[in-house]
């Protein structure tokens, strides 16, 4: 299994690290080892991207011979004595791992089970929400058959313009191992990755390893975050990157080291190609950090110096994204793009920026009880009024309304925003010699709150992406809240555990009652695939199959972009991967039709016998078509001679 030269790097470049802090700061290595996955990733794609040569066997090779040289590195580092290596491994990670966690040993065993549960429902699922199967895998199977990462013609522009690091990771990952099983794993990881960066930041405000693991274990108990951490999309790896950019910013304010400045640049590029919103993350996170060290006055050399300092970061991160940012440009005329999508708010108020703070705050209050939704959402509408369902600040004029969700499109993080709440307006009364570091912590918070309520239109599947502001509430929340006593800290713990059962259980569209339903009823991996959309099952699996007793060479796919037809028509991915499996073999499948300015980029005139529609049209460049199969959303299409 060749996914697992992954997981072999990984280890290596953390023991090359530890090496050189003389095998202490075992958390801070590993998430600078992981750091280094990411780059991994993105170099290997960009690299045999530049030749067409995306496929399995260069990936895999590529990673034998970076295994190979990380192996050699570590070698090198114990040129004179490598026995002492292994006698360092032994005395400085695996003795000092029990003795540091052992302390905190029911800590450590329910976060040992959470993480176990969430990785055994992200193992056994397929990769199966609508954004995943509309353009996150959709866009790594078109990778995947052309052999490169270069813009190409398709209906959904969000395979483009999106910042692509993730399904980097996610491209790594499936060629390595052949097909999709382990996909849902990268945003695992970062969810490991997130709950040792939040432990590292509390550790920054003082605190002792008891809650530092707290801090770690609260990470993991939030709602989103689990529902999140099984599937394909990437707010938990842009969670990690935004994390870590705070982390390393903050340390770099205090000790202007080297390390600190590179991994800084890093983090902060690797989170603009992660998502665009990181720069909402980020921006607010350099804001605050920057302005805690100007109005701290520290001698103008050192002022003038951390503002270079800056600058190099900034300068960093935008060559990461240089070539993400030259293809969007070549297409779109902007570096930042979102396709014919307007996502950010129009005729900007004051009054429509508080709204938008409420609106986004109340998501997270669903609950069961439909008696408390009713009031929370009578409350909305008088305290709103006109701002309620303004359409300058409503994504597709979708009307506002609070509601109980156990789906990762929507779940909302009750308990969690309950406590951010009350530890926000406890933070004023903390006392501590590092009080400083959480203020900034908190005023980073609510300053990142305030600009992505301002600068993003509100609609329904907002929760998912607060999840850099939940997680770095984490660390508020502990550090603030444990000075009131064991008491409250069981009690935290209650509250959460709450939420994870409901959420592991009962999670959409993935969780161990889906997982019980798949196994008993022995339902095809195929058609699982198609958990959220039931009714369109059938239809895809008859048009594929008649596709297939076709044989053709070419297939041409016509896919709507209406926004309001993702749950239906627009789920592209089961199209590849029915028709496909490894993206490799099998017929060409072309996207046609195209309205959009990706049409732009169509090189040939040639138009397929077959096409898959879910339009209305039947003539294609000038070509007819006889529909030779229809069951709403697909037709069938082929060519007239």
């Amino acid at each position: 299994m060749f996914s697992l030269l992954i997981i072999i790097c990984l280890i290596q470049l953390w023991i090359v690290f530890l090496q050189t802090k003389d095998f202490t700061e075992l958390r801070l290595c590993f998430i600078k080892a992981f750091i280094s996955i990411f780059a991994l990733f993105a170099l290997n794609t960009e690299i045999f991207s530049l030749t067409n040569a995306i496929n399995a066997q260069n990936i895999t090779n590529i990673w034998i011979v970076e295994n190979f040289c990380f192996f050699s590195l570590i070698l090198f580092q114990n040129r004179n004595n490598k026995i002492r290596l292994w006698q360092q491994l032994r005395k400085n990670i695996l003795q000092l791992i029990i003795e540091k966690l052992l302390p905190y040993k029911a800590f450590v065993v329910l976060l040992g089970a959470v993480y176990t549960a969430i990785f055994i429902v992200a193992v056994g699922s397929v990769p199966n929400t609508s954004d995943s199967l509309t353009y996150h895998m959709a866009r790594v199977a078109n990778w995947i058959q052309w052999q490169n990462v270069n813009f190409y013609p398709t209906s959904t522009l969000r395979q483009l313009y999106s910042s692509p690091l993730a399904e980097y990771g996610i491209l790594n990952i499936f060629l390595l191992s052949g097909n999709d099983h382990f996909v849902n794993l990268l945003q695992f990881g970062c969810l490991i990755g997130c709950g040792i960066t939040v432990s590292l930041i509390v550790r920054e405000f003082k605190q002792s390893g008891d809650v530092q693991i707290f801090a770690m274990l609260l990470t993991a108990t939030i709602p989103m975050a689990i529902l999140q951490a099984s599937s394909t999309k990437n707010d938990l790896v842009v969670s990690f990157f935004a994390l870590n950019f705070f982390l390393f910013y903050l340390r770099l304010s205090e000790s202007a080291g080297r390390n600190d400045l590179i991994f800084c640049g890093l983090t902060l590029g690797f989170a603009f190609l992660t998502k665009g919103t990181a720069y909402i993350y980020c921006g607010s996170i350099a804001v605050i950090i920057f302005a805690s060290v100007f109005f701290n006055r520290p001698p103008k050399q050192n002022l003038s110096r951390f503002f270079a300092q800056s600058l190099l970061i900034l300068l960093l991160a935008v060559s990461i994204n240089s070539i993400h940012y030259t293809r969007t440009y070549r297409l779109f005329g902007s570096p930042l793009a979102t396709g014919e999508e307007s996502l950010v708010n129009q005729n900007i108020t004051p009054k429509m920026i508080a709204a938008n703070i409420v609106r986004n705050y109340l998501i997270h209050l669903g609950t069961p009880s439909e008696e408390m939704i009713i009031q929370i959402n009578s409350a909305a509408a008088y305290l709103l009024g006109n701002e309620l369902n303004n359409p300058n600040s409503n994504l597709l004029d979708i009307p506002f309304r609070v509601s109980y969700s156990d789906d990762e499109v929507d779940a909302g993080n009750f308990f969690q925003i309950i406590l951010l709440t009350i530890s926000l307006f406890l933070i004023f009364s903390f006392r501590n010699k590092n009080r400083k570091n959480v203020l900034v912590a908190a005023f980073t918070l609510v300053f990142g709150f305030i600009l992505f309520s301002g600068l993003l239109k509100w609609n329904p599947w907002l929760s998912r992406l607060h999840l850099p502001f939940f997680m770095l509430g984490c660390a508020i929340i502990v550090t603030v809240l444990n000075k009131y006593g064991e008491n409250v800290k069981n009690l935290i713990i209650l509250l959460c555990l709450w939420s994870i059962v409901n959420t592991l259980i009962l999670g959409q569209p993935r969780s161990f009652l889906k997982l019980i339903d798949n196994f008993s009823h022995n339902i095809p991996r195929n058609e699982q695939y198609f958990t959220n959309k039931a009714e369109v099952k059938d239809v895809y699996l008859e048009a594929i199959a008649l596709i297939k007793e076709n044989n053709p060479d070419e297939v041409g796919l016509m896919m709507e972009n209406d926004p309001r037809k993702y749950n239906s028509g627009d789920l592209e991915y089961p199209v590849w991967i029915l028709l496909k499996e490894d993206f490799t073999n099998g017929p060409l499948i072309r996207h046609i039709g195209i309205k959009n300015i990706s049409n732009k980029l169509i090189t040939e005139a040639q138009i397929p016998v077959w096409i898959i529609s879910t339009g209305n049209e039947n003539t294609f460049g000038g070509v007819e078509y006889d529909e030779v199969w229809s069951k709403e959303p697909l037709r069938v299409l082929k060519k007239r001679f």
